[in-house]
Order: C-alpha cells, then structure tokens, then sequence
C-alpha cells in the first residue's frame, strides 16, 4: 500500500470516502480494486520511477493481491516479500504500538502528546549505529526541548527518542532495542535496527509488517486495536 501511495495513481480508488463513493457513478468493488493497483503498480509513470519494489494489498486475514515489479536494471536485485529494507518513518507505527502494549492499553497525557509529536522536542538530525537511544537523543541538539512548539503539531522523530528515553530505554542499542520491542510486538514480527531511532530505525521485511497490521486488525489480546479509532 506504502508503494502504490508513493506511485499514487490508484490512491484515489484504494482510499475513497464514503462521500467519494456516493459521488461515483458505481461501487468499485473488490475486483475493480485490485485490477486498479495492479495497473498502477505496473504500469504507472511514477511507480516506474522507484523500481524495483514490493506492493500488497491485503485484509486482516491474508494477502489479496500483490507482486514484485522488476528493476530497470538486471545489474540490480529483485525485491520481493522477504526482502530486508529500511522501513525509515514505518517504524513509528511499531513503536507506538510497543508503548500501547507495554502501558496495557491505558496512555497517560504526556504518552499520547509524544506519540502524537506535539512534544516540544522537534529538533532531530542523525545518529550514528553503534549508539545507544540516549547517545543518540544526547547528539547535537537532538534532545532540545523548544516551548514554544509545546502542544503544536509538528512532524519527526525527537518525539519518540525522548519518549523512549522517558520509558527506560536510553541504555538500548540497536540489538537490545529490537528484542525490547519483540518482548511487546511478539517474535513473529521480524525487525532489527540499523539506529538506535525508535521512529526511523527499524529493518523489516513486507512479510513482517503485513503480520504487524494484520495482528492491529485482528486484535486478540493486542491492545493497539482500540486505539485504531481513537480522537487522541
């Protein structure tokens, strides 16, 4: 979904509102809609431009559709399901889950401020991999705290390195941070950290984070998913 969204396209027909679809001549039905991504995935001019990729659209259940869209080049390797990548800002979604998991579904004010980057730490540049969550948060300004962005919006990953300093996780490096979230999310969800970032860090397959979405949709004994249609 990530892929078709960033090829765009298809965007339209995969995310309609109700307002949308009662404006449309005819419901686009399931059929339509796989037929729809396939095409973009496929054959659209953006999509064209980040080859080579992965895209899948599925339910809570399974996969309905997916494929491997090859590279330009044949110097270049295919990317498929299994594929270990960077999943960069994709791993924000896995650490709030880690913190709705460990609070056991009951968020305090401050957590919902951080996880919702309205914390007032907006400054955030690099890190290095060998360095801990606090090494990195204590690199250059990245752990400054700016009052006057206190309770605005404001979009990046300082948030949720002071976060996860705050929860006791800043002695963490990259290897102890993922079995700290597995401990949480559950060892069915593969993933490692190429930085100590809790919201850019994480390494993961598409295999595996279909697994985390579909385990959100599912529920069960995760608590993310009543925090799906939360306001806060």
């Amino acid at each position: 979904a990530q892929a078709l969204l960033a090829c765009t396209g298809a965007a339209a027909l995969l995310a309609a509102t109700p307002a949308r679809a009662a404006e449309a001549p005819a419901f686009v039905n399931p059929i339509q809609r796989i037929a729809a991504a396939t095409t973009t995935a496929q054959g659209s001019n953006a999509c064209t431009a980040i080859q080579p990729f992965y895209w899948e659209i599925g339910n809570r259940n399974r996969a309905l559709v997916s494929g491997s869209v090859d590279p330009a080049s044949s110097a270049t390797p295919a990317v498929t399901a299994s594929t270990s990548m960077n999943i960069a800002s994709a791993s924000k979604w896995l650490y709030a889950a880690y913190v709705v998991q460990r609070r056991n579904g009951v968020l305090s004010a401050d957590d919902i401020k951080f996880l919702n980057f309205r914390s007032g730490y907006v400054n955030f540049s690099t890190c290095f991999p060998r360095q801990t969550v606090d090494g990195c948060l204590n690199m250059l300004n990245n752990g400054d705290y700016v009052p006057a962005k206190d309770g605005i919006f404001h979009y990046g990953g300082g948030h949720m390195q002071k976060h996860a300093s705050l929860m006791g996780l800043g002695a963490l490096d990259n290897a102890n941070l993922a079995t700290e979230m597995q401990m949480q999310l559950g060892h069915d969800i593969g993933l490692s950290y190429s930085l100590p970032q809790p919201a850019g860090g994480v390494v993961s397959t598409a295999s595996d984070y279909a697994r985390f979405l579909q385990m959100l949709l599912n529920g069960g004994e995760f608590n993310g998913t009543r925090y799906l249609k939360a306001s806060s």
